[in-house]
């Protein structure tokens, strides 16, 4: 038997109904418009993300720099550890943290994300398009209280 897809869209299913399934599906797709307009420099979004998060001289504690940004935390030191190889990011110890790190961006990382950030707008101006004006502000903050802890 073959299912066509306006059959199960007429269906109210976990699939269509589920509000986890529709962030999940709905993040995969604009993280790679965004892996896509990022791909000319070699830079992933996460890690254009944490190019960002680090610029303007911030030096940031490793699991600080995860818990804001959102990540696990050995996601976040194999991006570190990648990030490194390719010296974007600088790696110090922590003073206050015997098994910390303090990140910041380095003058390679710097240039890059030079290079990176009217690639990454444009992919912003696309998306925003993609709604009616000024609804980003709502959306952001129906995320914001989504995610917050309990």
């Amino acid at each position: 038997m073959i299912i066509l897809m306006t059959e199960i869209r007429q269906t109210p299913s976990i699939e269509f109904d589920c509000v986890a399934q529709n962030l999940r599906r709905a993040a995969r797709l604009v993280t790679r418009r965004y892996e896509e307009a990022l791909r000319p420099v070699d830079l992933t979004a996460s890690q254009f993300t944490i190019l960002q998060a680090l610029g303007g001289g911030r030096v940031v504690p490793q699991g600080m720099l995860a818990d804001i940004l959102g990540f696990e935390q050995t996601t976040m030191t194999r991006l570190a550890a990648l990030m490194l190889k390719r010296a974007l990011i600088s790696v110090q110890p922590d003073p206050d943290d015997k098994r910390g790190r303090l990140l910041s961006i380095s003058k390679d990382g710097t240039k890059l994300y030079g290079q990176a950030a009217p690639l990454w707008q444009k992919a912003q101006s696309f998306t925003l398009g993609r709604m009616p004006p000024n609804e980003w502000h709502g959306v952001r903050k129906a995320l914001k209280t989504l995610s917050a802890e309990v």
